[in-house]
Order: C-alpha cells, then sequence, then structure tokens
C-alpha cells in the first residue's frame, strides 16, 4: 500500500454537477488518488440513480482520478428513497459504496427516506476504502464493523452545521483513533437547513494515531491531505484496539454477514 494523496472538495449544497465541476481544473493540477465530496452537493431534492452516478463519472473524468461522490438523495427505479454514496473509478465504472443506516431524526429525513444498507470495502488506489454517510458516524459500531471488514480509510461525506463542527469533528477524530484507520469528511462550503441553521464547510482529515491531518474552513478547496500507510502500521504496533476488537468479531458477526459487495451501477 502506498501513500494515499486525499482531495476534500467542498461543493456548496446542491451546487450541481456544474458547480462542482468549477473546481476540477485544479483538481487535476494536484493529481489527488481520490477526492471527497460532501453530502447532497448534486441537489437538496431527491434525484434518480441514473443521474446521480452520471454526475460522479462526469466529476471522475475531469479531474482523472477516483471520485468518491459524496452522498446524494436518489430514487431507484424500484422507488425506494435512500442517501446513496457512490465512488466513480474511470475505467472501471461506478459502483455503490455506502448508504445512511441512520437518517436523520433531527432533520426530519426519517420520513422521507429509508434505512440503508452496508456495504463492504472497495480498493480505491490501493486502499480499502469505506463510507459512512453523515450522523452514522455517531454510531461507533458502524465504523467498527467497516474496520473489521478490513477498511483503512473511512470517508464521511456530511452536512453539518456551524454549530456542530466541534462535536463532529470529534466524533470523526474518535472514529480514526479506536479503530486504528484514517477517517475524512467533507462538508459543504454554504447551506442551510429549513430551520435557518447555517452549513459553512469545515471538512478534516485524521489519522489513526488521532492527531488532526487537515481541518479546513469554509472555502470549497481541494484541499490536499497524504496518507501515509506506515502510520496504520505504527499506531497498530503501538494500540491495541484492533486486536481487542478482532477478538470480539463473534459480537459483530450478524453485521459483517450483512454487508453487501460495492455493485456497479
Amino acid at each position: 500500500m502506498e501513500e494515499m494523496r486525499i482531495a476534500i472538495l467542498q461543493a456548496p449544497a446542491g451546487a450541481g454537477l456544474e458547480g462542482a465541476l468549477k473546481s476540477s481544473n485544479l483538481l487535476a493540477r494536484i493529481e489527488p488518488g481520490l477526492v471527497l465530496l460532501p453530502e447532497n452537493w448534486l441537489s437538496n431534492k431527491p434525484v434518480s440513480l441514473e443521474d446521480y452516478a452520471a454526475a460522479a463519472e462526469r466529476l471522475a473524468l475531469e479531474a482523472a482520478a477516483p471520485v468518491a461522490a459524496g452522498a446524494q438523495y436518489v430514487v431507484e427505479a424500484s422507488g425506494r428513497r435512500v442517501s446513496l454514496g457512490v465512488a466513480a473509478l474511470p475505467g472501471s465504472g461506478v459502483f455503490r459504496t455506502c448508504e445512511k443506516v441512520y437518517p436523520s431524526k433531527a432533520v426530519g429525513e426519517r420520513g422521507f427516506i429509508e434505512s440503508g444498507r452496508l456495504y463492504k470495502p472497495l480498493s480505491i488506489s490501493g486502499w480499502n476504502v469505506s463510507c459512512i454517510v453523515c450522523v452514522d458516524v455517531f454510531y461507533p459500531e458502524i465504523a467498527r464493523i467497516h474496520a473489521l471488514a478490513g477498511a483503512r480509510l473511512l470517508l464521511n461525506p456530511a452536512k453539518i452545521t456551524v454549530d456542530r463542527i466541534p462535536l463532529w469533528r470529534s466524533a470523526l477524530l474518535a472514529r480514526a483513533a479506536e479503530n486504528i484507520v484514517y477517517t475524512a469528511g467533507s462538508i459543504p462550503a454554504r447551506g442551510s437547513y429549513r430551520d435557518g441553521r447555517s452549513v459553512e464547510g469545515g471538512g478534516a482529515v485524521y489519522s489513526p494515531d488521532g492527531k488532526p491531518l487537515l481541518e479546513v474552513g469554509g472555502q470549497p478547496g481541494p484541499h490536499l491531505a497524504v496518507l501515509e500507510p506506515e502510520r496504520l502500521e505504527a499506531a497498530a504496533t503501538r494500540w491495541a484496539f484492533r486486536e481487542d476488537m478482532e477478538a470480539m468479531r463473534r459480537v459483530y458477526a450478524v453485521m459483517l454477514d450483512s454487508m453487501e459487495y460495492p455493485s456497479k451501477i
């Protein structure tokens, strides 16, 4: 496993494809191994799965890099509504990577989207990468399941209000250390909720030894962080978290067995 150059792109909420493409020329210059977008950058309303996948594929083409296209409310052909994350891998296609397991009660998501499924990690640029959507990062067992399944980088596309950024960052940092993984989160540079609360970026990247690699404000970016595999090895040598976690694998057996493979769209 070689180092991973991850670019955090904080496209504004509902910016659409053209809005996200404004930064694509900058992405090509920094040559990332992965680009991470936030939640609902494409639209604040549900879109078709086909439109979401096409937008992700176009971004990957323009960036000349794999794109974890955040998460988006989608309506599938069956009528199922869910918050879905996909990854577009140039030359390979677009894959489902995550669904929001616990829709937010605070913003009323439980009234219009379903509880989602868990997906196994996807290999991106030589790394096993998993995705956890927004508030799911506050459920430690979800991150633990992904780590047990082999993930070494957990992505968290989110739409967190500015007053909750400290809380969100503390959760993202804790998930990194307790699972000995890297975590990375992206938040729209601009946005709001119906109750008037403001979204103003605040994305971050944390190392497996519990240290911040990147904490940004409200600029769309891209913001670059370099992930070194040696830090994973060093943390695993120093701390027994992963060893003890493996010893408890049977406790998580049902959830592990329920995970689906990332399916091509």
